[in-house]
């Protein structure tokens, strides 16, 4: 039998739809599974539809919320809970870095938030309202800022501009308005943002020359923003030298050469400079001897030692021929400008032979001091914070600091100077030495007189070498006590009070200083020289911690050092040096600082390290301290 293949009738177009429509219905009216039905569906024990608003709650016109923390699953409750503890993480975090880097003021407001049992949503609030821009307060856009970033090209270009090209910024950078508009061009190769160097020249205006003065700001100033090389107060030299330690205060990513090693901040700026101090062949110019004196400090704050001694002997000698240049009876606006680099060099050079022991390399300028000018226009702004100036006496403490090394000046060639005096001598001029700084002190000006309301950062260093000095004259002459009946030989008539060794009273004396400048300034940012005067204060206060007053200078101090060493490679080295005479001494720390000081293999709070037979007594031999 013969099989008969049929040919089967093709479903017809309006079929298929038919049957296409039936499935898609078949497929709507199928429920979607959710993982967390809505408040109003739970208690009314209906099946919800999904994500608010459900159809019931429309149906119903009511109120349709859900409780995601309800939501049992696995899977759910560990995201959740991941979220959860990362924004605690990141709250945490921010709390920290509050407390660490801010002002005091600002972190007693901190505190009394948290004492008065505020949420965690609260303090964070205030972290967010209040966060620092970099800093230690709170910064603000205004139309300055604004106008300042429409100037220089950051801002939109204009109307027909692609927003997409357009670079923005967040309200914190619009609102870090550096102190000086200067161009980037044609003074550096390292980088064109002309708004990161004037940010970099005015950290370096407002931390390190108001101390270390040996250029006039604004005629540098006036010759950087001319744009022109043929200049007599501004060169690439000096430029990239500035911009290279200004990076030591700048927490700008491009401050790096490598990124985040605290070790490189200003190298590649360093570099160039060495690279155009090459090119010179020589030559001896303004502009050179002042960018030798700043990269002799950046080589001492990097713990280039040989680089260091290296730029001072060379701006030693740039200093003596600048000196034969210029004859003294021709006293204008550019002589008087040398006359201001040599003795401003001479300051540092001083400074630097008492902190390293030895003999200074220039002698003391035979050249006119300019005169103090007390000036009410002269004001100190505390840049990146957007706060009110305070009256600088800048030019003041410039004269007062070149009367104190010529004291130093002195002394250095008698402690170090290799002659080996007999004691009786050594006594004797110590002796001088005390009431020349006794007259010295009693000749400040009264707007350098230390006071309660004294807390421009300059002026507290000021102070802080000062005791510094004192410290190193209590320990080159031993036989010097306080002495109830007779306290002449003493800078201070009121040390005999505290029946302690001297060193010890100026050791408090700058802890003292050194907690004003924390309280209005905060840690992040300090003149260079704080990190040598708070390691001298440290180390004569290490074997007598006993005494109460000693043990909280020192924990103060130790809070500072632990900062510098967090933002320097020499404040890291002083550190470790403090640690390494504490093992040798076996110092048994304070419970509060137990965990700063230790090292990171062995974090012992309140724990003894190094030899325990050590003594830590008053009668210890103290090693003799340089700055």
């Amino acid at each position: 039998m013969t099989d008969i293949h049929r040919p089967l009738v093709p479903v017809s177009s309006g079929t298929r739809r038919e049957s296409n429509g039936d499935d898609a219905c078949q497929q709507s009216r199928k429920r979607t599974n959710i993982g967390v039905a809505c408040t109003a569906c739970k208690a009314r024990k209906l099946k919800c539809s999904g994500a608010p608003p459900c159809q019931n709650c429309l149906k119903n016109h009511v109120e349709c919320t859900v409780d995601n923390t309800s939501d049992k699953r696995r899977k759910s409750g560990i995201k959740r809970k991941l979220e959860t503890l990362e924004d605690r993480n990141d709250l945490l975090l921010s709390l920290v870095r509050t407390l660490r880097d801010s002002a005091d003021r600002r972190v007693l407001q901190l505190l009394d938030l948290i004492r008065s049992d505020a949420s965690l949503a609260e303090i964070q609030f205030y972290l967010d309202e209040e966060r620092p821009c970099g800093d230690s307060e709170r910064k603000k856009v205004t139309p300055k800022s604004l106008e300042w970033e429409l100037r220089n090209g950051n801002g939109p270009q204009s109307e027909s501009e692609s927003p997409a090209t357009r670079t923005v910024f967040s309200p914190e950078q619009l609102a870090d308005v550096p102190l000086f508009d200067v161009p980037a061009a044609p003074w550096t190769n390292i980088t064109q943002d002309a708004r990161f160097v004037s940010q970099l020249v005015s950290l370096w205006f407002t931390w390190f020359h108001p101390f270390f003065n040996w250029l006039d700001r604004d005629l540098f100033i006036r010759d950087m923003r001319s744009g022109e090389l043929r200049v007599r107060c501004c060169s690439p030299l000096l430029v990239n030298a500035m911009l290279a330690l200004a990076c030591t205060h700048s927490n700008s990513a491009q401050a790096y050469a490598i990124p985040g090693d605290t070790a490189s901040r200003g190298a590649h700026f360093y570099s160039e400079a060495k690279r155009l101090f090459v090119e010179e062949e020589g030559r001896i110019t303004l502009a050179t001897t002042q960018a030798l004196g700043l990269l002799s400090v950046y080589a001492s704050l990097t713990c280039k030692g040989r680089s260091g001694w290296i730029y001072r002997n060379n701006f030693a000698f740039a200093v003596d021929e600048l000196s034969k240049q210029q004859p003294l009876s021709r006293p204008t606006a550019h002589h008087r400008v040398i006359d201001h680099t040599i003795w401003g060099l001479f300051n540092i050079a001083t400074l630097k032979a008492l902190a390293l022991c030895k003999i200074p390399t220039i002698k003391t300028p035979n050249r006119p001091l300019p005169s103090p000018v007390c000036s009410a226009e002269d004001v100190w702004h505390p840049y990146p914070l957007q706060l009110e100036g305070s009256q600088a006496h800048t030019s003041c403490v410039f004269h007062a600091l070149c009367g104190l090394n010529r004291i130093v000046h002195d002394l250095a060639w008698v402690y170090f100077g290799g002659s080996n005096p007999p004691l009786a001598d050594l006594e004797a001029k110590t002796e001088k030495f005390c009431a020349r700084l006794r007259d010295w002190k009693d000749r400040l000006p009264i707007c350098l007189r230390e006071s309660e309301e004294t807390q421009v950062p300059h002026v507290l260093c000021f102070h802080m070498y000062y005791y510094c000095i004192c410290i190193t004259l209590s320990q080159h002459a031993p036989s010097i006590k306080p002495d109830l009946d007779n306290t002449s030989l003493s800078p201070f008539p009121n040390t005999s009070s505290y029946h302690d060794t001297l060193d010890l009273f100026y050791a408090r004396k700058i802890s003292t200083l050194t907690r004003i400048h924390r309280t209005a300034w905060g840690t992040d940012r300090t003149p260079v020289p704080n990190t040598l005067w708070v390691t001298t204060a440290l180390l004569p206060l290490l074997p007598n911690l006993s005494n109460p007053q000693n043990r909280d200078a020192f924990i103060s101090l130790a809070v500072s050092a632990k900062a510098f060493a967090r933002r320097s490679v020499v404040g890291k080295a002083k550190l470790e040096l403090v640690q390494r005479r504490a093992r040798e001494m076996g110092v048994e720390w304070p419970v509060e600082i137990g965990a700063l000081f230790a090292d990171e293999e062995e974090v012992q709070v309140g724990g003894r390290i190094g030899v325990a037979s050590a003594s830590s007594g008053p009668g210890r031999k103290r090693a003799k301290v340089g700055l």
